[in-house]
């Protein structure tokens, strides 16, 4: 789904390449088909650490280093993934 690297040149990290240094919130819900979602919200910042254990992390602009993508457990498949813009 990153085969356009959206939003992660001039200064924001290649998502496929640095996906290890992103900090996760996973987020479990079915949907209106009855499949199985899990939305994964994705940050750089070490700071929301501690804030990212209670509550959502969401953050306007900052390119790749804020995303967030969808995981179709039943179907196992990938969809809606969202890169932050440059602002």
């Amino acid at each position: 789904m990153n085969t356009n690297n959206i939003n992660q040149t001039e200064g924001c990290p290649n998502i496929s390449k640095k996906l290890y240094n992103y900090r996760r919130q996973y987020f479990g819900f079915t949907n209106s088909k009855g499949k199985k979602i899990i939305w994964i919200n994705m940050f750089w910042n070490k700071k929301f650490n501690n804030k990212s254990k209670y509550e959502l992390i969401s953050v306007n602009d900052g390119c790749s280093y804020y995303w967030n993508i969808e995981v179709n457990i039943t179907t196992n498949s990938l969809s809606n993934l969202q890169i932050n813009g440059k602002g």
